[in-house]
């Protein structure tokens, strides 16, 4: 398909990368808004967690049956339809009169995330080719990471300045009229693209999918705030065993002539799982940090939720410039660019363990080592999805799009959960500088994974 004239796909992009900045931000807005809300509707500590981890749980599950619903049905309608529901539920968030109607709100803002979020990779591997794509994948890169400390800083901003007394509302309620202008502006702007037939809905697969997705992240989501129970340890046991289930079940549907919900061919093409596995593995670490640099902030340095979300913005700051330049290098320095800026994230991860462990929290120096840690991942993370989408054909776009955003969620809640309950099971007093040492640790031992994989890849594509 032929890239698009500049006057034509520079708005389609702006609807494509304003909606995925929306959902991206809901998923951490009411981190920082919590207190404002359990103060309003006397929510308690587990309910206040379903508010949080309601959205999640909707939006982490269905990503990779939408991704195949918008193949199947077209991707500006799935498009459409999340937007709409996103943009009521946002609405019911926003007036919600009391905590159980918010949590339901929270699902469905989830839900209609999920319809409309995996059409966005998708419409971009079948509008652009070759460095336009590139290009394009770059900013899309940029708002994935950068629209969750924005979505901080804007809760924090939000409930700070209590506008016409309304305090946490509005974190949800300006959704409404963003989300009212892209409804009407994606009819005209977004081009009506399917796959080449509509296929017969694997339901057996969307319900093991469904399902095993839902048992693997509600224990992650939830269980720490109930103490780790054993249904929590079960119900994450139960999950992988029906991942590996319905992988086979997608095996056997295939053999047989079927339609299967996930093209396993998606998965296996030379290249794509070391490439899914450096996303699970930067996504994890930055989700990680995120929360634990948040609460060391807060808690031990007597930062408030702004100074705090400003803080971690210099990560953001370096992911978001990575990922405005990569485009501009060359392909065989593309070709090696992974390997090299996960080498970056590694020293910085390393030194920031180091100076922790010396000098414990001394700004002037973590502040910039968080810019090259989120710089090394935007290099990282923009290269490699590029890298995967080459080794793909159009027809698997859906697939792709689903897993990587599947990777994405399920990879930031892996690593919040990982990484807080390390730092919280060292705390002392609020203060944990043991916990962050081994945090940063655990980062750099990470990333070391994530390198051989980023050879792994380039070797892949050398070869090419």
């Amino acid at each position: 398909m032929p890239v698009p004239p500049h006057a034509q796909y520079r708005p389609m992009l702006a609807i494509l990368l304003t909606a995925q900045a929306m959902a991206t931000m809901d998923t951490s807005i009411t981190n920082v808004a919590a207190p404002a809300i359990r103060a309003d509707l006397g929510t308690s500590g587990g309910s206040l967690q379903l508010v949080i981890a309601g959205y999640v749980l909707a939006y982490a599950v269905l990503l990779i049956t939408a991704a195949r619903l918008g193949n199947d049905y077209g991707y500006r309608r799935l498009f459409r339809m999340g937007i709409a529901v996103f943009t009521l539920a946002s609405l019911g968030c926003g007036l919600a009169p009391n905590t159980a109607l918010l949590i339901a709100s929270r699902i469905a803002q989830g839900i209609g995330a999920a319809l409309f979020v995996p059409q966005v990779l998708s419409l971009i591997q079948y509008t652009f080719e070759g460095q336009e794509r590139a290009r394009v994948l770059g900013y899309y890169s940029m708002i994935m990471a950068v629209g969750v400390t924005l979505g901080q800083l804007l809760g924090g901003l939000v409930v700070t300045i209590d506008i016409l007394g309304f305090s946490w509302r509005p974190a949800f309620l300006i959704n409404a009229p963003i989300g009212l202008v892209l409804f009407h502006k994606a009819s005209t702007f977004l081009p009506e693209v399917r796959g080449p037939s509509r296929r017969k809905i694997d339901a057996a697969g969307i319900f093991a999918l469904t399902a095993s997705m839902f048992l693997l992240l509600l224990p992650m989501t939830i269980g720490r705030e109930f103490g780790w129970p054993i249904w929590a340890f079960a119900s994450f046991g139960f999950g992988l065993i029906g991942l590996l289930a319905f992988l086979m079940l997608e095996m056997l549907v295939a053999r047989h002539g079927g339609q299967p919900l996930l093209d396993l061919k998606s998965v296996t093409a030379p290249g794509v799982r070391p490439g899914v596995l450096i996303v699970f593995i930067g996504f994890a670490t930055y989700g990680g940090l995120l929360f634990t640099t948040a609460l060391h902030f807060q808690s031990a340095l007597g930062f408030s939720p702004i100074e705090s979300g400003l803080a971690f913005s210099c990560y953001s700051l370096g992911f978001g410039t990575a990922n405005l330049l990569w485009a501009r290098l060359p392909p065989p320095v593309l070709r090696w660019t992974p390997t090299v800026a996960l080498l970056g994230v590694f020293g910085g991860y390393a030194v920031l363990g180091t100076v922790v462990f010396v000098w414990q929290w001394w700004p002037p120096i973590v502040l910039p080592l968080l810019v090259i840690c989120g710089a090394g991942h935007g290099f990282s993370f923009g290269t490699v999805v590029n890298q995967m989408t080459q080794k793909i054909p159009p027809s698997l776009a859906p697939n792709l799009s689903g897993i990587v955003t599947t990777t994405v969620q399920i990879a930031i809640v892996a690593g919040l959960v990982s990484f807080g309950s390390i730092y919280l099971a060292n705390a002392n007093g609020g203060s944990s500088i043991a916990g962050l040492r081994l945090v940063t640790l655990l980062a750099a031992t990470m990333t070391l994974i994530a390198i051989a994989c980023a050879v792994r890849l380039s070797t892949v594509s050398s070869r090419k």
